[in-house]
């Protein structure tokens, strides 16, 4: 720019010196005068443009011949062939209303250039006000002071403050940024509004500062507090243009819970065996998890977010589909398929999706550049907040009743399968802590308009952290998915749809099987299984896995377990257990295996839940067990 401005100078002095070698009769006459103005009031609209009117053109505010150029450093200038030898003139800004006026914004006597006053080829010009615009009265002044830049700054770079204090001219010479030594750089700028909005530039739109992370940041903010002067310390953090990759620890863990919640959808969908509803409930519920995590890392890239910014919306619609898709997941693994009133009514949950996509239809059609400004600018903080804080409120309502559901269908559900409930309570733990988060984001969001202050580096730090959450909801799928396969693989119990009754369910076996015939025949062959393959060894053996392997379903073995044996499935296997581990200590294995190793040996996962099983069984604890087997046997140890 200092190159640009030296050579526009060299080029004036020598058409200059070209005139007045014309007029001295040493060539020909070849005079031309320029007009350059140095200063614009603030409130000067950037995309208006500048003309002088004269008798040269009628006095037509905006003739094009006489429309001024503007130069990258904020000025104007307009170059006249022939003058008079006193000439008027004035600048508007395309009409008689958009006149230049005084200090106060009154009408201004014309401005004469006398030439004979004044040989010189050039006359610089402060434009003081526009006589629509009425000035805007200084309340003071405002040390900036930068204690940091970022560290591949380009070397001797020009920085510069922009804000609303000049009408937000990136490269405004007047408020360049001045070293004063230890790598602080200082400007001094005037107030003219109670809130002061500034970033920081190194010349242009395309190197305006930028977050950590490289996307764009709101434009700063400081409230002016009293008459004269301040000072504020600041630190700029990075330049859009020279942020680099995106990829950081918190876009690795959305990309990577993304993928997976896409990897799950496949497995969960491709399981041939007893596909059931409920799972395409929950492959839909990943599915939103993972576009919504997908988008949200891809928009940290600042290539990304320029070139498709509307993408932002994106994350926002998991608000309303998070707590239906998974409402319906476990109401369908808790009811039997065939509960067509529940279905007929499944698309009631989804209005306030569909209303909330209505809400954003402005926004996507909006123009791109717009949108871009009023995201940064925050004018569309309201919009999002309003929506964010009203999810808040519809996902509480839902993790409350979803909560009291399984509150009574658990303990039955415990006693069919156990291997369930750990899922369900995991899932829901997770779950109220993304409310948790989420309610003090917007509490924070709430605070920050009512004290005035700034807070949205804590309202996006808490985002960030309830996304995180969001995608350990991911991890911990994948991970059970894993673990226990056959949670999708196996029919959706029917359970006495009344939620909140404990009663056990009484259930008619077919007519044409007499009830004592049809005990027997599952107690048998659930019997000779146990006693031929021992099954209960495996610590984690399912109701479901014994189930497939004797060719019936949970109902059904879970009845049989019920009424032939008067027991439920873990008191079952635990009295296979117990009877185990007595067998051995009768042959004297616990003569080199301490009490636990043999707990364990034969399926127990824990030295609590052994001894709670002995107790319950047998009526004495292990070493009471022990003592009495044989009086004369030395004291054991775990």
């Amino acid at each position: 720019m200092k190159l640009y401005n030296y050579l526009r100078a060299r080029i004036l002095t020598t058409l200059s010196l070209c005139a007045m070698l014309g007029g001295m009769g040493l060539g020909p006459l070849y005079a031309q005068w320029t007009l350059y103005i140095n200063e614009l009031p603030n409130q000067t609209p950037l995309a208006d443009t500048l003309f002088v009117t004269s008798a040269l053109n009628d006095w037509s505010p905006a003739d094009p011949a006489y429309q001024l150029t503007r130069f990258q450093d904020g000025s104007w200038s307009i170059v006249i062939d022939t003058l008079p030898e006193k000439w008027e003139f004035k600048f508007t800004r395309g009409s008689w209303d958009r006149v230049e006026g005084d200090l106060l914004g009154n009408a201004l006597p014309n401005h004469v250039w006398d030439v004979k006053k004044n040989p010189g080829d050039t006359l610089q010009i402060k434009i003081l006000s526009w006589e629509d615009m009425v000035p805007l009265p200084v309340l003071g002044s405002l040390r900036v002071v930068v204690e940091r830049i970022p560290e591949n700054t380009p070397p001797a770079s020009p920085i510069f403050i922009v804000g609303n204090f000049n009408s937000w001219h990136p490269g405004d010479p007047r408020y360049q940024l001045t070293p004063i030594g230890d790598s602080l750089y200082e400007a001094h700028i005037p107030v003219f509004h109670d809130t002061l909005a500034y970033k920081f530039t190194r010349g242009n739109w395309e190197t305006i500062e930028a977050q950590k992370n490289g996307r764009a940041r709101t434009n700063r903010a400081y409230i002016w507090q009293s008459a004269g002067s301040e000072e504020v310390r600041v630190q700029i953090s990075a330049w859009e243009d020279l942020s680099g990759n995106a990829m950081n620890p918190l876009t690795f863990i959305w990309w990577l819970s993304a993928i997976l919640g896409i990897f799950l959808v496949l497995v969960i969908l491709t399981v041939r065996k007893n596909t059931f509803q409920a799972n395409y409930y929950l492959s839909a519920f990943i599915m939103a998890l993972a576009i919504a995590l997908t988008t949200r890392a891809a928009l940290y890239d600042r290539e990304v977010f320029q070139t498709l910014p509307k993408l932002l919306l994106i994350p926002d619609f998991i608000y309303f589909l998070y707590a239906p898709l998974f409402w319906l997941y476990i109401r369908t693994l808790m009811k039997s398929e065939g509960d067509t009133a529940m279905n007929r009514k499944n698309g009631l949950h989804f209005i306030p999706f569909f209303l909330h996509l209505f809400s954003y239809f402005s926004l996507f059609l909006m123009d791109q550049e717009t949108f871009i400004s009023g995201v940064v600018d925050l004018s569309f903080r309201p919009t999002f907040w309003g929506a964010g804080a009203l999810a808040l409120v519809y996902n509480t309502l839902y993790w409350i009743f979803i909560f009291r559901y399984l509150k009574g269908f658990v303990p039955k559900y415990e006693a069919q399968d156990p291997s369930q409930t750990p899922f369900l309570r995991t899932i829901m733990y997770l779950q109220g802590l993304c409310l948790l988060i989420g309610w003090a984001t917007v509490l924070t969001g709430g605070m920050d308009w009512i004290l005035g202050q700034d807070l949205t580096y804590m309202t996006d730090r808490s985002t960030d952290v309830m996304w995180i959450c969001l995608s350990l909801t991911v991890f911990f799928l994948g991970y059970y998915a894993f673990a226990h396969p056959e949670m999708f693989q196996f029919s959706p119990i029917a359970i006495d749809p009344q939620p909140f009754e404990t009663s056990v369910i009484e259930v008619e076996p077919p007519k044409s099987i007499r009830k004592d015939d049809f005990e027997e025949k599952w107690k048998e062959k659930v019997t000779q299984y146990m006693e031929t393959e021992k099954a209960y060894l495996r610590p984690k053996i399912t109701l479901s896995e014994v189930a497939e392997a004797i060719g019936t379903n949970t109902h059904e073995l879970s009845r049989t377990i019920n009424e032939g044996f008067e027991m439920n499935f873990n008191e079952f296997i635990n009295n296979y257990r117990v009877k185990e581990f007595q067998n051995r200590l009768a042959n004297n294995e616990h003569a080199s295996h301490t009490l636990l190793a043999l707990a364990l040996e034969v399926g127990f996962n824990s030295k609590t839940a052994f001894n709670r099983a002995f107790k319950k069984i047998t009526g004495q604890t292990p070493r009471e067990y022990v003592k009495n087997l044989s009086a004369n046997q030395d004291e054991l140890t775990y």
